[in-house]
């Protein structure tokens, strides 16, 4: 497969209107959210795309940390600092955006009916209709012993339809999807930036600050706790036998059997706080501080490690094929094989702490600075006949493209 390296100067706008316009707009099933879906494995159903080319670029205005989400009509959202949740539509026009009275960092997540969950640092947790109106606002201060606090996490929607998702100051709430309501809260002995993952029997299992991970029953109660050397700030992950996942801070990476006693661990080199994916072949890929992306096999040995030269807290998009897709504080967006080699790297410029989501055309959506960017195959060549037109569209809406290749 031929590995090149791009870097698109302009957008290539009106390539992407006369394709949107001849095509139409192409449907996409819904993903749950960060890590695609309650059990956080990373791994989609859809293949990505074979190149790297940026289609579209949206600015924000501020920092986007948030990871997208797809609905099923393709519309991609994504939560910036400024406060705003976009729905931006699969061409790159913003559909509408809901503001929230604080940053949001938290990365949304999509219900069977399309409502879109979310975060904010104004201490409530949002419920959103398609059409960009309030359903429902939780206040975290209505939780009786519990301070108020902002939060960062990612909501996970059980098989229930319940919203779990936690706090800075170390709480798990869960909520009733329609309605809001509290069904329990607990506080946890210290901070969390950790989403829950949520097993397929309603466990919830969260990582803290201190260091724990905690696993609690559907009804809230402590099942029980694992320490590990350093705070937890990754999403655990949860395979399908049941064996949890999760990344320690101190670079250790942890298999955990469903009764909370351990089953092996591995050590990269720097400090972790990317959740894990995993692989059709049971195979668990994370990036860390030491500017590797690792592949593990399921027994806890090496598959593989891959250098990026700059550390990766984001992590890791499976396709169908096990394709890995993720981004680096380098600036630069990767493409790998599930065997470790590169198929393209594409300089975004912009430094990546998002994790990527994949719609069912393809094409990849990512946060990358301040912008919410879409990645796909190169745009076909037009037919030489629909040049001069496609040069009178350019020349009228004032848009010109070029991109850099290299070997």
């Amino acid at each position: 497969m031929l590995v090149h390296k791009l870097r698109s100067i302009r957008i290539a706008a009106c390539v992407g209107l006369c394709l949107a316009v001849c095509a139409g707009a192409v449907a996409s099933p819904q993903h749950g959210g960060f890590q695609i879906g309650a059990r956080r494995t990373g791994k989609s159903v859809y293949e990505g795309t074979p190149d790297g080319f940026v289609s579209w670029q949206l600015s924000t205005g501020n920092y986007v940390q948030s990871s997208p989400a797809v609905g099923g009509d393709g519309t991609v959202y994504v939560g910036s600092y400024n406060g705003s949740l976009y729905a931006v539509s699969p061409s790159g026009s913003v559909e509408w955006a809901y503001g929230t009275g604080g940053t949001v960092s938290s990365s949304p997540a999509i219900g069977d009916d399309g409502t879109i969950y979310v975060g904010s640092h104004d201490l409530y947790m949002h419920a959103i209709n398609p059409d960009g109106t309030t359903k429902w606002k939780f206040a975290t201060i209505v939780s009786p012993g519990i301070p108020p606090s902002a939060i960062y996490s990612s909501p996970a929607i059980t098989l229930d339809g319940d919203i779990v998702f936690t706090t800075e100051v170390g709480s798990v709430y869960s909520l009733k999807a329609d309605t809001g309501e509290l069904n329990w809260a607990y506080r946890m002995a210290g901070s969390t930036y950790s989403s829950p993952a949520v097993a397929d029997d309603g466990r919830v299992y969260v990582g803290c600050s201190n260091g724990q991970l905690y696993a609690f029953g559907a009804d809230g109660s402590v099942d029980w706790t694992y320490a590990t050397p350093g705070p937890i700030y990754s999403a655990p992950t949860i395979g399908e036998d049941g064996t949890i996942y999760v990344t320690s801070f101190d670079g250790s990476l942890h298999a955990l059997n469903p009764d909370g006693t351990r089953d092996w661990v591995y050590y990269a080199w720097g400090i972790t706080s990317s959740s894990v994916a995993i692989g059709s072949d049971g195979a668990l890929y994370f990036g860390s501080g030491d500017g590797f992306m690792h592949a593990v096999k399921s027994d806890g040995t090496k598959k593989w490690t891959y250098n990026v030269n700059q550390p990766v807290s984001s992590s890791v998009l499976l396709d169908a094929d096990d394709v890995l897709y993720f981004g680096s504080h380098n600036g630069d967006f990767y493409s790998l094989t599930s065997d470790g080699a590169l198929n393209w790297q594409l300089d975004l410029g912009l430094q990546v702490k998002s994790s990527a989501a994949l719609g069912a055309s393809g094409t990849i959506y990512v946060g990358a600075g301040n912008d919410l960017i879409s990645i796909g195959p190169a745009p076909a060549v037009p037919e030489p006949s629909t040049l001069a037109g496609l040069g009178f569209m350019c020349a009228a809406y004032g848009i010109g493209w070029k991109r850099r290749r290299r070997n």
